[in-house]
């Protein structure tokens, strides 16, 4: 609903479509000029905040529906929501692992509203819109390696990091178009740990070379 852009005299055409359905119930045709009505549906929409090629619908088509705002989650209520997830995934790991579970969340929210900021859609890159869906996945991804696959390292710090990293360029660099925005992603990655003061700081960023970094699931 907040894609299509303004004309010079501010109509949006493919919205001016949808009020007239909603209004008349019923379109012309440009074939026969016959008119077409459509019954027995119901019109339901999402868009975003105004902002990176987003737009306001008018209120002309607005008022057709009931509008139901879902205000965007804190970065308190992400951390304790998040942090309540990855510290019950970490039960069976050992307590290196545990412990770093605070650390772990903060990382990733800072990164997660970062990047937020960051890369924000255009026309051109309609789809950076990234919400808490990827901050779930990055913590989903981080839980997949098992217990057992973790004791058998002699750093498991240090595999906790990095494991960390690669889950972070996975969810946040998949979809970008081009090698820029990519690099913006790694400036954030190195931001953000120093602003975030635990135990894991303290071996710094890994390597940003591939070899040592890379996690697979052959499951």
């Amino acid at each position: 609903m907040g894609m299509p852009a303004r004309e010079k005299y501010g109509a949006q055409p493919p919205l001016e479509l949808i009020r007239t359905l909603m209004a008349d119930g019923s379109v012309f045709d440009l074939k026969d000029t016959s008119l077409k009505k459509v019954v027995g549906t119901v019109m339901m929409a999402a868009m975003g905040l105004p902002g990176g090629g987003r737009t306001l619908p008018t209120n002309r088509l607005l008022r057709h529906f009931c509008l139901v705002n879902m205000p965007e989650l804190s970065t308190q209520t992400m951390l304790h929501v998040f942090g309540k997830i990855f510290a019950h995934g970490l039960q069976r790991h050992n307590s290196i692992w545990r412990k770093e579970a605070d650390t772990i969340t903060r990382l990733s929210v800072a990164l997660y509203q970062r990047v937020r900021k960051a890369l924000l859609p255009t026309p051109a890159k309609c789809h950076y819109q990234f919400n808490v869906r990827q901050l779930a996945e990055l913590m989903h991804g981080m839980l997949m390696v098992e217990a057992a696959t973790v004791e058998t390292s002699t750093n498991k710090q240090a595999l906790l990091q990095k494991l960390w990293v690669h889950e972070s360029r996975r969810v946040f660099t998949d979809r970008l178009v081009c090698e820029d925005d990519e690099l913006v992603v790694e400036g954030v990655l190195q931001a953000v740990i120093p602003d975030n003061p635990g135990d894991f700081i303290n071996l710094g960023l890994p390597e940003m070379a591939p070899s040592g970094l890379l996690f697979c699931n052959f499951a």
